[in-house]
C-alpha cells in the first residue's frame, strides 16, 4: 500500500482550431476538436488562454469565458445542441454553468487576454468546449494567433 498520491504529469494540447480567431464581442464558438474523456478517464483540466486584442481600454467585469459542452447519448449531440463546431454565432445563450473565465483588468493599452483556469473537473464522456467573447467595449480577438489549449489530468493514487 502506497502513503501519498500525486499528480500524473500531461502535457498542453491545443483546445481550439482557427475559429477561435476573429471571435466578435459577444459571439461564441465550439470548438472543432474534440475530446473523449471515456478511455483514459481523466479527471481534471486546466485551461490556458493566451489570445491578442487590437490595443483597447477594457471596462471593468470583461473577460473571456468557457464552457464545456457535453456528448449526448446520441452520439452526435454537444450540449444543447444550439452550437455548430467551429461555426461562432452572436446569439447563444447558454444553458450551462461556466468553467470559468481569463479575467481582464479595466486599463488602458491592454492588447493581450491571458490567463488560466485550473482544476475544473471533467466527466468521463467526450466534450467540446465553447469560449464567449465578454470583452468590453465590443473588441473581437484578432485575426490569427490566439490559442487557446488545455491538459487533462488525474491523481496517481499508487505514486
Amino acid at each position: 500500500m502506497t502513503s501519498k498520491s500525486a499528480w500524473t504529469t500531461p502535457g498542453y494540447v491545443a483546445a481550439f482550431g482557427t475559429e477561435i480567431n476573429s471571435l466578435a464581442s459577444g459571439a461564441s464558438v465550439m470548438s472543432s476538436i474534440a475530446f473523449t474523456n471515456d478511455t483514459d478517464l481523466q479527471q481534471f483540466m486546466d485551461l490556458s488562454a493566451q489570445c491578442t486584442i487590437a490595443s483597447t481600454t477594457i471596462t471593468a467585469g470583461s473577460s473571456l469565458s468557457f464552457f464545456i459542452p457535453y456528448l449526448q447519448q446520441d452520439g452526435t449531440t454537444y450540449g444543447d445542441g444550439a452550437l455548430v463546431a467551429g461555426s461562432p454565432t452572436a446569439t447563444w445563450s447558454p444553458l450551462l454553468d461556466p468553467i470559468g473565465g481569463v479575467p481582464t483588468v479595466a486599463r488602458a493599452g491592454v492588447t493581450a487576454i491571458v490567463g488560466d483556469i485550473g482544476l475544473v473537473p471533467i466527466r468521463p464522456t467526450a466534450f467540446r468546449l465553447v469560449a464567449t467573447n465578454l470583452i468590453l467595449p465590443a473588441t473581437a480577438l484578432a485575426a490569427s494567433g490566439n490559442a487557446v489549449a488545455i491538459k487533462r489530468y488525474s491523481q496517481n493514487l499508487n505514486a
